[in-house]
């Protein structure tokens, strides 16, 4: 389980807010509509959303009129969101497939994929956005293999908790052990399955 891993078809908008006189409005919805994670770079936000904000697709200063449209907005971490600035690509740019993919025009996944806690480049969009938001900086990619470290080990540990809870049920059923204390052990077992599953949504957003 990664939350590393970019889609594989064109997103389809389903919330419809709005419409609302000021962008920060819209974070809430587009925060569920992304499933809490940054559009670009995959990161959820680990339940808080303080290093996240609305990125404008298309340029605040190019496009004016665009600043409060809803299909022009995206959740992004703000490490992305600053590296991505004011850009947007000129005719001769785009001709040469310099742009950066969005999730909403464009599958991502053939432009960028994760190799574990690499980004690669699978076009030349791909490339450009890679190098662009520096996709691959060192304490990001650190960052990303903590991560996955930290989700290898909880859900080690919930596989382990669930064989545990499948025995005392087991024991249980049988009349190997009755009373309060087998089904405190019950009680305990479960509580850790869903402290663990609790865990495994915050580290993968899903």
């Amino acid at each position: 389980m990664s939350p590393y891993a970019y889609p594989k078809a064109r997103h389809a908008r389903r919330e419809q807010p709005g419409p609302y006189s000021k962008y920060p409005q819209y974070k809430p919805a587009l925060r569920r509509e992304f499933r809490e994670k940054c559009v670009y770079c995959c990161r959820p936000d680990g339940g808080l959303d303080q290093d996240f904000g609305v990125d404008h697709y298309r340029p605040q200063s190019r496009f004016p009129e665009l600043k409060t449209s809803y299909p022009n907005l995206f959740y992004a971490c703000n490490s992305c969101n600053r590296r991505k600035g004011k850009f947007w690509p000129t005719e001769a740019q785009l001709q040469a497939s310099q742009f950066i993919p969005n999730p909403c025009d464009h599958e991502m996944f053939r432009h960028l994929r994760y190799r574990r806690s690499v980004v690669e480049a699978r076009s030349v969009a791909g490339e450009y956005t890679l190098r662009l938001l520096d996709l691959n900086n060192p304490k990001l990619t650190d960052f990303r293999e903590a991560t996955l470290v930290t989700i290898d080990a909880t859900e080690s540990k919930r596989r382990e908790a669930i064989e545990v809870l499948k025995s005392l049920v087991q024991l249980r059923t049988s009349g190997g052990a009755t009373g309060p204390r087998i089904n405190a052990a019950v009680n305990k077992a479960e509580r850790a399955i869903n402290s663990l599953d609790a865990a495994l949504r915050t580290l993968t957003g899903e």
